[in-house]
């Protein structure tokens, strides 16, 4: 089969399709002379073809993502030439950049879709607990997320299992209280229970300390989308009150 392990490398018009850069685009990156930019130099292979590596390859999806950003080609390889888009360990190019930066916005794109899904449920006068699903849903897997970026090692205890499966209404049963629609007399004292039931769930799912339980619940609470069906849920000013009881 003729593919890029028996050549050694992509053909321009595999880097078309896997960059989205025009064929012209690639051209110019490759060029020395003027007009060109010459970051990128393809060998001829044994089949008679200029081929281009997966360094190159990455590259040209730089060049791809930056003129994305509004930068111009000249633009682009002046700043590849300062900051190359593949780097090291201990100083990471281009290309890093932009993959955290691909995920900001993956994140901010769900929270927002979470929200719409939160609101068109309350529009079209759904039950309030449809939404405590989807929360539910949402916070289970906020909470295995953060267990996998937990960087405080002492917080964990042995047997730890970040994928254990969660079981549903957890979180349901643990803010019962406020779903039972408590007055503003007992909403701060509903709120503690809530957490601290949400807490300790989190603490015997998972066989984190309850330290490390409350850091998750705050990190899940606090990413994109949730404040709107949190309040969808519970109704509103809900989500500021868990935030203030959970601080």
């Amino acid at each position: 089969m003729n593919n890029a392990h028996e050549h050694g490398g992509w053909t321009i018009s595999e880097v078309e399709r896997l960059t989205g850069l025009p064929r012209r685009d690639i051209q110019r990156c490759c060029y020395n002379g003027k007009g060109g930019l010459g970051i990128v130099q393809p060998q001829n292979s044994t089949w008679g073809r200029r081929t281009y590596s997966a360094r190159e390859v990455a590259t040209l999806f730089v060049v791809r993502l930056e003129k994305q950003q509004g930068l111009s080609l000249p633009e682009i390889g002046e700043k590849l030439r300062k900051h190359p888009a593949t780097g090291s360990e201990a100083e990471p190019g281009l290309l890093a950049v932009h993959i955290e930066r691909l995920k900001e916005r993956q994140e901010e794109v769900a929270g927002q879709l979470l929200a719409a899904r939160a609101l068109l449920m309350a529009s079209q006068g759904e039950e309030p607990m449809l939404a405590g699903e989807l929360i539910e849903n949402e916070i289970d897997a906020q909470v295995v997320e953060a267990l996998h970026k937990m960087v405080d090692e002492e917080a964990r205890q042995d047997g730890m299992s970040a994928d254990c499966a969660a079981h549903r209404g957890w979180l349901a049963r643990s803010f019962a209280p406020l779903v039972e629609n408590a007055d503003s007399s007992e909403a701060s004292a509903c709120a503690a229970l809530a957490l601290a039931g949400a807490i300790d769930d989190i603490h015997g799912r998972h066989n984190v300390s309850h330290v490390a339980a409350k850091k998750i619940l705050n990190w899940a609470f606090n990413s994109p989308g949730m404040s709107v069906v949190v309040d969808v849920w519970l109704g509103p000013g809900a989500y500021e009150l868990l935030l203030r009881t959970l601080r």
